[in-house]
């Protein structure tokens, strides 16, 4: 992505962690003396929000906007003045963050329930729930984390309760979601994916990911596609 904004003539500079940053006013500065004005974030925005106290999420959800903009150094917690924390980072005004807030809501599996919920036997939904229904007993089912990412801690059970494949991760304690079986086709010896994604409401690409588990990982084949008439 640095790359990327380099060759757009974006002056870029890469932050591995975020020991080196601390406050000047109420501009937060690197190392090296720059002023933050543009994250482009790998952070998770759960990871963000985690950080705060109760307290913390008390204030901010009392918050009104004038009261938000002097809420960026969080009023309550043992933190120094000049320890700067992820959620500083993020909830900042002064910075803008490359992935907006609003992605949690449809990055959660949260959400499968409520579209169940509000668009019931929909033919491009398959059904969910936050319980393990005799439905989906009966029709199989995928075990997923609500928070979890890149393919960890899914079972997979088929219609007769045996468990087709697990895998591990740092999920393991999240809010669990329930959804219908629905495996994925199989090409050249590989279960397939098919992910595509909009770019200001317009189609904007596809990606295949490929394994030869049928549950998708981090570690999944990466392919490019060319779509032609």
């Amino acid at each position: 992505m640095a790359s990327a904004a380099e060759a757009a003539g974006l002056k870029v500079h890469v932050l591995v962690g975020i020991d080196s940053l601390h406050r000047n006013g109420n501009d937060i500065i690197d190392q090296h003396g720059n002023v933050l004005k543009n994250v482009w974030k790998t952070w998770a925005w759960r990871t963000a929000l985690n950080e705060l106290s109760d307290e913390e999420w008390t204030s901010y959800l009392a918050a009104d906007e004038a009261d938000f903009r002097g809420w960026v150094v969080p009023r309550h917690g043992n933190h120094g003045q000049n320890h700067i924390k992820l959620v500083d980072i993020l909830f900042s005004p002064a910075i803008r963050v490359f992935e907006p807030l609003w992605t949690l809501i449809p990055s959660s599996k949260a959400i499968l329930p409520v579209l169940n919920m509000l668009y019931p036997k929909h033919p491009l939904l398959l059904t969910s729930s936050f319980e393990l229904t005799p439905e989906l007993k009966k029709s199989g089912y995928v075990v997923k984390p609500v928070a979890g990412r890149a393919g960890e801690n899914i079972s997979i059970v088929d219609s007769e309760g045996k468990l087709l494949s697990k895998s591990d991760g740092k999920w393991a304690n999240d809010t669990p979601v329930y959804q219908e079986l629905a495996l994925l086709p199989v090409h050249s010896g590989k279960y397939v994916q098919l992910g595509s994604w909009a770019i200001g409401g317009s189609y904007g690409g596809t990606i295949i990911r490929a394994d030869k588990s049928n549950i998708v990982g981090l570690d999944s084949f990466v392919y490019a596609m060319q779509v032609v008439d």
